[in-house]
C-alpha cells in the first residue's frame, strides 16, 4: 500500500511538472512580437538617408569652379557656387570672384559674383572694401560695392555708414543707403542714420 501510495504521489508529481513547462514553452511561442509602424520605419529610413547623404558629401571631390558652367539649372548652379565659396580661403575667393565678372553671362557677373563677394567680405571685409574700390565706375562697381556695404552693415553698422558718408559718388551713395533701409536684419537706429545722415530725409 505505502509502495503504490508513493506511486500514485510520483506520478501526479511528474503530470504536474510536464503540464507547467508545457504552458510556459506554449507562452513563449505564442507571446506576439511587437511590430514597427510604418511611420517609425520611414523615420528610420530618413535618417539613414540623411547619415548617408552627409558620407556621400563627405567622400565628394571638391567642387571646381569650371563645374558652374555644366549644371542643369540656375538653382543648381547658385547651389554649387555657394558650396564652393563655402570651401574658399581669401585668395580663392577672390580668384573666382575675378573669373565670374570676366564671364559675358549675366549670371557670372551679378549672382556668382555676389556670391564670391559675400564670401571675401566674411573672411575680410577690408580686403572686399579694397577690391570694389579697384574695379572702373560702372554697373557692376555699384552693385558690388553695395553689396558689400550690406554685409559690413551687420558686422560693424558704424563702419559702415562711416564708409558710406565718405563715398563720392551721390548715386552710388544714395542708391547704397536706400538698400541697408530696406534691410530687416539690421537695426532701426542704423536705419534712422542712413535716412538721416546720408540720404539728408
Amino acid at each position: 500500500a505505502v509502495a503504490f501510495l508513493a506511486f500514485v504521489v510520483g506520478f501526479a508529481l511528474h503530470s504536474w511538472t510536464d503540464s507547467a513547462l508545457s504552458s510556459d514553452r506554449s507562452i513563449a511561442v505564442e507571446t506576439p512580437v511587437t511590430a514597427i509602424s510604418p511611420s517609425y520605419k520611414s523615420e528610420i529610413s530618413e535618417h539613414q538617408s540623411a547619415a548617408l547623404d552627409e558620407v556621400a558629401i563627405s567622400q565628394a571631390p571638391p567642387a571646381q569652379f569650371v563645374d558652374l558652367h555644366h549644371q542643369a539649372t540656375v538653382f543648381d548652379t547658385l547651389s554649387l557656387a555657394f558650396r564652393i565659396a563655402s570651401e574658399s580661403d581669401l585668395p580663392d575667393a577672390e580668384g573666382y570672384l575675378r573669373a565670374a565678372l570676366a564671364m559675358d553671362d549675366p549670371l557670372f557677373q551679378r549672382n556668382i559674383a555676389d556670391i564670391f563677394l559675400e564670401r571675401m567680405s566674411a573672411l575680410d571685409i577690408n580686403k572686399a572694401i579694397s577690391f570694389t574700390e579697384s574695379l572702373p565706375a560702372g554697373r557692376n562697381k555699384h552693385q558690388l560695392t553695395i553689396s558689400v556695404l550690406a554685409t559690413w552693415a551687420r558686422m560693424d553698422a558704424d563702419g559702415a555708414l562711416a564708409y558710406l558718408r565718405e563715398i563720392t559718388d551721390i548715386q552710388l551713395k544714395r542708391r547704397a543707403a536706400s538698400v541697408l533701409l530696406r534691410d530687416i536684419g539690421l537695426p532701426v537706429a542704423v536705419k534712422s542714420v542712413a535716412r538721416g545722415g546720408v540720404l539728408g530725409e
